[in-house]
């Protein structure tokens, strides 16, 4: 049993959204920064109001600094 090594597949605790998946970010942190993005688009638009895009960079903020958060917990 000591030549077996442990892939991240195999890991049952393991959680989805904390798993590192792009330079150390997981998927709580990369959708915090499509959310941002995605308003910085529909505010250029003129698609959006104001309270309604000061909002979703709040949420994607959250969501980044929520994923970087809980990735280093998982460790």
């Amino acid at each position: 049993m000591a030549g077996l090594t442990k892939h991240a597949s195999a890991d049952p605790g393991g959680a989805t959204l904390t798993k590192e998946i792009i330079s150390g970010f997981n998927i709580l942190s990369l959708a915090g920064f499509v959310v941002m993005g995605l308003t910085l688009a529909l505010s250029r638009s003129g698609q959006t109001s104001k309270a309604l895009s000061i909002g979703l960079m709040c949420a994607g903020t959250g969501l980044v600094f929520f994923g970087l958060y809980a990735g280093s917990w998982s460790r």
